[in-house]
């Protein structure tokens, strides 16, 4: 026997979904195979841009602080810095971490004249630079090729750090910190950069790699210590020494 007339298949048949006008739960039950056979293709879509997006939002760091301000307020604050290394790139590039926190990202690029760029969140902010055929060159007791500048990135200069010979300390090498018009900001480090201090001798930070030869991987970290802010620029200029007397000694 078949169904009763009232339920029986009229015999349509669309894109594969058979199709019944069908009366009562029948017809209900036509509707949704029809209707779910076309959300299907729009599901999986929705599906893959959500999987997308998730794996393009894991390729950067999520961000810490709400605006570029606050991230440059945590990089010129107290909080410890690190920064990661990799000894076998010839250029760097690495998160730049406040207490753990993303901050911001460093960036090195060029070989022989090589700059580090800096980002506060993903926003550039400043470079450094080795300069050799500026005035600041020219000043009493400076060690050659080691004045590293900063600049904003319109190449307005922001300062320096300098190594000079310092009758004060047994005419040993010391990092100078400068500002645009060669005037000593106050601020002083050793000559590996490994302790930083102030005009009264407090020790603000203090600068530390981790490496070893059996791993091209390191990481540097600065250290307040002195319960005073401490500006990125000195941050970066130890940075920028302990990876290279490493990655020397590395090689």
């Amino acid at each position: 026997m078949g169904l009763p007339a009232e339920h029986q298949l009229t015999g349509l048949r669309t894109g594969g979904v058979a199709l019944g006008r069908l009366s009562g739960k029948g017809q209900e039950n036509g509707v949704g195979v029809l209707l779910l056979g076309m959300l299907q293709p729009i599901l999986a879509v929705l599906i893959a841009a959500l999987v997308l997006s998730v794996l393009l939002l894991g390729c950067e760091e999520a961000v810490t602080y709400a605006t570029a301000d606050d991230a440059k307020a945590a990089l010129n604050g107290q909080g410890v810095i690190t920064i990661d290394g990799d000894f076998s790139e010839p250029n760097q590039a690495s998160d730049i971490r406040v207490n753990n926190g993303f901050a911001g990202f460093m960036r090195e690029t060029g070989l022989i004249n090589g700059k580090w760029t800096i980002s506060a969140n993903y926003e550039e902010w400043f470079y450094a630079k080795y300069v050799t055929d500026e005035p600041v060159n020219h000043q009493e007791g400076v060690n050659s090729g080691s004045t590293l500048g900063f600049y904003d990135m319109e190449d307005n200069c922001l300062g320096y750090a300098q190594e000079r010979v310092d009758a004060n300390w047994d005419n040993a090498y010391i990092v100078y910190f400068l500002d645009p018009d060669f005037t000593p900001t106050g601020l002083y480090a050793s000559e590996d950069c490994k302790t930083l201090w102030d005009d009264s001798k407090t020790v603000l930070a203090e600068g530390d790699i981790d490496w070893s030869y059996s791993s091209d991987m390191c990481t540097v970290t600065i250290t307040p210590t002195g319960g005073k802010d401490v500006p990125i620029f000195a941050k970066i200029a130890m940075y920028v020494k302990l990876y290279y007397e490493a990655n020397m000694l590395k090689m």
